[in-house]
C-alpha cells in the first residue's frame, strides 16, 4: 500500500475528485493525501462512519490542511435494507463563483 501523494508524485498526477470508503483508516487516508488536497484542490467525499476516529476527526483535520474549503456531512441511505450511511462532501470555495 502506499499513500495518494507518494502515488500522485511519482506518475505526475493531477486528481479532481477523491472517493474514499477506506472501512475505519478514513483518517490515516486523509493524512496520506494531504499534499493533493492542498496542491490540486480536489472535490471530496469521504466516509466517516466506521469508526468513531473517523466520524470525530476527519473534519477537523481536513479543516485543518483544507483552507477555503466548503464541508458538508451528510447521511445516505443506501438501500432500504441498511443503516444510513454518514459522508463528508467538500469541495473548494472557488467552485461557487
Amino acid at each position: 500500500m502506499t499513500d495518494l501523494d507518494s502515488f500522485a508524485k511519482e506518475n505526475n498526477l493531477h486528481i479532481g475528485f477523491i472517493k474514499t470508503d477506506l472501512e475505519g483508516a478514513g483518517l490515516k487516508g486523509l493524512l496520506g493525501m494531504k499534499e493533493v488536497i492542498e496542491r490540486d484542490r480536489p472535490v471530496l467525499s469521504l466516509a466517516i462512519y466506521h469508526t468513531p476516529e473517523e466520524f470525530f476527526e476527519i473534519v477537523p483535520t481536513l479543516r485543518e490542511f483544507a483552507k477555503n474549503y466548503k464541508i458538508k456531512v451528510v447521511q445516505l441511505q443506501v438501500c432500504a435494507e441498511k443503516n444510513t450511511e454518514t459522508a463528508v462532501f467538500a469541495y473548494p470555495k472557488e467552485i461557487e463563483e
